[in-house]
């Protein structure tokens, strides 16, 4: 459905901003565009300014009563400073909105404030406050603020054929932790991976120093949806199987439950980040990881458009998007058991 009568739901949100945004003009200040995890803005100072509005998802571990509200806040926090760090930013200070229903527990608010507090302490950023007003239902968007060496921002869609894909952090984690708190006891390791979301902090600021990165762009749509990102238009790209990163919680529920580990791969709430880099600083990303840092080189892009994962023989990969209007994690079992139903392997 097109035109006037279309809904949201008919566009999806990528759809949308796909519909949207060419129509804007962007002030010459503005020095990145739309389009990107955050956006950019020079003020004529030594270094730009770099700014990200985000909703925060809604806390799974709060909704199914294993965890307070603090979690909401965290994940402010995360996601907002997640896409700074994507475009080679640092953070430097959060601010958080709460609208809320009127008969809405006062000590829920408490707790989200209290977690995006206590997550930006711990992330060294400052809290500056926000805002609280009433509406129906209960929404947490935060924004987060921070700065960037002017021309080091890495833009979304860039990646060439030859350019490796190099993954900050793990895969799986969150679907692991997750299955497990459902099936068995919400507890321990799982438990703590739900409720203390943290985005590649420390792989994002030593992976900002390499002049060869060419795209970014962070997995809060998942993995598939994030290459797909940082492709130049016309390419695609190979994963390689063997060198995914997968978070152990991924790898012992895939075992427990006995499904294959792919499936973990194209999740959400792992809070990584993918780079598309040019070969030629593979030495110095290998020296990163051999340094402690949750870096990996996962695979290549290439010529041919489509997603490929190289295992004994190559497949081309057909996977939903995570996709706000349409089909999102917060809508729990539905979300991951779609999940693992569409994955598609097609032998190349």
């Amino acid at each position: 459905m097109t035109g006037s009568s279309a809904t949201m739901l008919d566009l999806g949100e990528k759809g949308f901003l796909a519909r949207i945004l060419p129509k804007l003009s962007v002030d010459p200040r503005f020095v990145n565009g739309f389009g990107h995890d955050a956006s950019v803005i020079d003020l004529g100072l030594e270094h730009d300014l770099v700014m990200k509005i985000d909703r925060a998802a809604s806390p799974i571990a709060s909704l199914n009563g294993w965890a307070d509200y603090r979690v909401w806040g965290r994940i402010a926090v995360t996601a907002n400073c997640s896409d700074i760090l994507a475009v080679g930013g640092d953070p430097k200070g959060f601010m958080l909105s709460l609208s809320l229903a009127p008969d809405t527990p006062a000590s829920i608010a408490e707790e989200i404030i209290r977690g995006a507090a206590e997550e930006c302490e711990r992330c060294d950023i400052a809290f500056l406050g926000g805002d609280t007003k009433e509406t129906i239902g209960l929404n947490i968007v935060g924004s987060a603020v921070g700065t960037i060496p002017k021309g080091r921002h890495h833009d979304r869609r860039q990646g060439l054929p030859g350019d490796l894909l190099v993954l900050a952090g793990q895969l799986g984690g969150f679907l692991g932790g997750y299955r497990q708190c459902v099936s068995q006891a919400a507890a321990g390791e799982a438990l703590r991976y739900l409720c203390e979301p943290s985005a590649a902090w420390r792989e994002a600021r030593a992976l900002s120093q390499i002049a060869g990165i060419r795209s970014a762009c962070d997995l809060s749509d998942g993995l598939a949806s994030s290459v797909g990102q940082v492709l130049v238009a016309g390419a695609g790209a190979v994963l390689d199987f063997a060198a995914l990163p997968f978070h152990f919680l991924a790898i012992r529920n895939a075992l427990e439950r006995g499904v294959d580990l792919l499936n973990y791969a194209f999740g959400v709430g792992d809070w990584g980040i993918v780079y598309a880099i040019a070969p030629e600083d593979k030495a110095r990303i290998e020296d990163l990881r051999l340094a402690g840092l949750t870096i990996a080189i996962v695979g290549t892009v290439v010529d041919e458009p489509g997603l490929f994962v190289r295992r004994d023989s190559l497949f081309e990969v057909s996977i939903f998007e995570n996709e706000h209007f349409r089909r999102r994690m917060e809508d729990q079992d539905s979300y991951f058991d779609e999940l693992e139903a569409c994955l598609e392997l097609r032998p190349i």
